[in-house]
């Protein structure tokens, strides 16, 4: 029966070559390696745990309980709301289409005149 089998690892570029009639030292254990990632996914699942009693906790599930009745009354509030304005939101919606052009051509004005009074004022100063 095998007790302890080492595994052989890649070495590095900086590494000294071994003296003629040297032994190849071994790195870790298969069993040392395993063991170690045994330990860290066992921390990992104890974490999860944790969170999930935490979440189950009377108060935890109390305020999530709260958090979700809040949700849904907003949510049936601003349905209602949009129901009920409906009509007028369709109307705003409509005329926002026709009040595209003017604005931008508003828009486009002011920036010109932006831009000649910024060349007006270079000139002026003798920076243009």
């Amino acid at each position: 029966m095998i007790n302890n089998l080492s595994m052989l690892t890649a070495g590095t570029q900086r590494a000294r070559n071994l003296e003629p009639g040297s032994y190849i030292q071994p790195g870790k254990s298969v069993t040392d390696e395993f063991v170690q990632r045994a330990v860290m996914i066992t921390e990992k699942i104890e974490s999860v745990l944790d969170n999930m009693l935490e979440f189950t906790e009377d108060d935890t599930r109390m305020h999530i309980v709260s958090f979700i009745e809040v949700a849904h009354t907003t949510i049936l509030k601003i349905n209602r709301m949009l129901d009920e304005n409906h009509e007028r939101l369709e109307q705003i919606v409509t005329h926002a289409d026709t009040l595209h052009d003017p604005v931008a051509i508003s828009f486009a004005t002011i920036r010109r005149r932006i831009r000649s009074g910024c060349h007006r004022c270079r000139s002026l100063c003798g920076k243009g």
